[in-house]
């Protein structure tokens, strides 16, 4: 939400500068044709460019709104990486990492961790102690998460 206000915040001032420039030049223009129409209607041209220069902004904050309230999966190779990083960190030597899933819903992170582990070297109690790990190191970093493991 913050994010979405920061970048409302940037787009009016780039608009409002724009607008102040536009103004400026248009005082400059003289009453005769061929410019003399800009003196009238110059504010609706500028806004016009800009909103179109602009319009890239709002919908990617949209775009990126309505993913996570429909609990979407997390595209952003950064926040993949370090959450993949902080999981293998974490895991035991016989539990292999294949897949990081990472859904966010406003402030909440669901990490879903696809691991392989051999049947006969698989023990429970030290995977719910690596899970728990996990999630205290998330913890740290993200407020709101939580962490499941998924046999393959």
């Amino acid at each position: 939400m913050l994010e979405a206000e920061a970048k409302g915040t940037m787009v009016d001032g780039i608009m409002s500068l724009g607008i102040g420039v536009a103004a400026i030049v248009v005082y400059f223009i003289d009453n005769s044709p061929p410019f003399s129409f800009l003196r009238y209607t110059g504010d609706f041209f500028i806004t016009t460019i800009l909103v179109l220069l602009s319009l890239k902004t709002p919908l990617m904050v949209v775009i990126k709104s309505f993913t996570e309230l429909s609990n979407g999966k997390v595209v952003d190779s950064s926040l993949q990486e370090s959450i993949s990083q902080l999981v293998t960190k974490h895991l035991s030597p016989d539990v292999m990492l294949q897949n990081v899933k990472i859904y966010k819903v406003g402030m909440f992170f669901k990490v879903d961790a696809l691991i392989h582990t051999r049947p006969d070297t698989a023990d429970f109690s030290s995977l719910m102690s690596q899970k728990d790990a996990i999630k205290i190191d998330l913890s740290k970093k993200y407020e709101f998460c939580d962490i499941d493991f998924i046999l393959s």
